[in-house]
Formats: structure tokens, C-alpha cells, sequence
């Protein structure tokens, strides 16, 4: 496995299995939790009503710049 580190500009190279591991060990140590659906549309639909609440702060005409129009869960 050839991938990017996670720090500085550096490349790592090791088995595909250690590599796994380290994931999933990762996902274990930092207590992740699976989600069965995308809460994606959820957050955008706060995003938008907070943005549209803000006039003060938020221009009306730049209230597109903040939003994500296809936002998708990784």
C-alpha cells in the first residue's frame, strides 16, 4: 500500500494488511461509531437556516459562497 501520511509531505509504504490494521485500530481506540443513515441532509438544512438567519453577518448575496449544493457523507 502506497498512501500519503498524515502529516508533511511524505509518502509511506506498507502491507496492505498493516495498514488495515492501523485503521482499524484507529476506528477502535477513538470510539467511532457506524451510522445506518447519512445525516448529510440534516446538517445541510441547518447550515442553510442558520446562513439565512444571519443577515447581519452574511451579505444576502453572498450566502451561496457557504453553502455546499451536493454535500455527501464520506
Amino acid at each position: 500500500m502506497i498512501t500519503r501520511a498524515d502529516k508533511g509531505n511524505s509518502i509511506v509504504v506498507l502491507p496492505t494488511h498493516q495498514y488495515e490494521t492501523k485503521i482499524q485500530n484507529f476506528i477502535l481506540n477513538n470510539n467511532f461509531c457506524t451510522a445506518t443513515t447519512d445525516p448529510t441532509n440534516t446538517f445541510q438544512t441547518q447550515v442553510r437556516q442558520k446562513i439565512n438567519e444571519s443577515s447581519t453577518l452574511i451579505p444576502r448575496d453572498s450566502r451561496w459562497k457557504y453553502v455546499n449544493m451536493n454535500p455527501s457523507a464520506p
